[in-house]
């Protein structure tokens, strides 16, 4: 997990129960790993331009690395390419990126 900006509790433990739970409920049968980047108003508004053609702040962005054939919950796109969307240093499937602005939160 990265910050570009520190919050003021302990988050990293109730995020990773988040994310955990989340992948539980799901259903996916494999070790995940999800890059979590908590940041600020104007930082998720240049990613929104850029990445979006849309200047505006919103509360999270997100960038999956699956392609979800079937729609959300379909983990078929895994199967027999683990290698592909492995992280060669943990072996957890990479998931994709979810980008935080941390003042909504704090709200």
């Amino acid at each position: 997990m990265e910050t570009e900006k520190k919050p003021d509790y302990p988050w990293e433990e109730a995020a990773y129960c988040v994310c955990s739970r989340v992948l539980e409920q799901e259903g996916f049968p494999y070790d995940g790993e999800v890059e979590l980047l908590l940041t600020t108003p104007d930082e998720i508004r240049a990613m929104n331009r850029e990445h979006r053609d849309t200047d505006r702040v919103t509360d999270v962005l997100s960038f999956p690395m699956l392609d979800y054939e079937e729609g959300p919950a379909d983990f078929s796109t895994v199967e027999g390419m683990e290698l592909m969307y492995e992280d060669p240093e943990t072996g957890a499937i990479m998931l994709g990126d979810i980008v935080i602005n941390l003042d909504r939160v704090r709200e």
